[in-house]
């Protein structure tokens, strides 16, 4: 494994920014990794001790307890925070962390794990612009594989899984007005007629 010249080169990126992660499961301790391997250092808030123990022993700033809390939040440095990533476990408490967060401190960062499809528009409706579903990684090295099973060159697969991943980014804003939170999309006659409207105009024309 050559990991001298990426490491170098990781390393001239500075440390200049401020950056809190809720949550320090599967999912953050992943991205607290990655981004410290790029030489950025992340303060992180999660309820297990065990976790938190663990973390401490590579020299990660940590804070015990409810990232909901706006006092915890508040001593995480969230006032001069650049960046928050809120990946916790429970999709209640991060539709409860993006409501606060984009409530009093409207031009800071979020990214924010998403469970659904429902939670995605949820949180789009309390003002997070940054929306990470969780199936979505994870589909990517399924979705890429599949392809190449079929004979797609992997290139090729790449560009092809980008295509749709920006057709659903398109989408989700255009009709993301029409959700109504605690509303399933299926009960939801305006979504369904925006969704389909929308899919209808997009849908290229077979005409001759």
């Amino acid at each position: 494994m050559r990991l001298t010249k990426p490491l170098a080169i990781m390393k001239e990126f500075p440390d200049e920014n401020k950056i809190i992660i809720a949550g320090s499961g599967r999912v953050g301790s992943t991205i607290d990794s990655i981004l410290r391997l790029a030489n950025y250092h992340s303060t992180v808030i999660d309820f297990s001790v065990k976790r938190l123990e663990a973390l401490e022993r590579f020299g990660v700033k940590n804070y015990f307890g409810d990232a909901t809390r706006p006092d915890l939040l508040q001593a995480a440095g969230i006032d001069e925070a650049s960046l928050l990533i809120i990946a916790i476990d429970d999709p209640e408490q991060i539709t409860k962390l993006v409501k606060y967060v984009k409530e009093k401190y409207p031009d800071l960062h979020v990214i924010a794990r998403a469970f659904d499809n429902n939670h995605v528009y949820d949180l789009w409706a309390y003002g997070c612009r940054d929306i990470i579903r969780e199936t979505s990684t994870v589909a990517y090295a399924w979705e890429k594989s599949a392809f190449e099973a079929l004979g797609i060159p992997p290139e090729k697969a790449v560009e092809m899984i980008e295509v749709f991943n920006q057709h659903d980014k398109v989408s989700m804003v255009e009709v993301a007005d029409a959700h109504q939170i605690g509303v399933p999309f299926h009960e939801n006659k305006t979504f369904i007629a925006r969704l389909r409207k929308y899919l209808e105009e997009k849908e290229p024309s077979t005409a001759s």
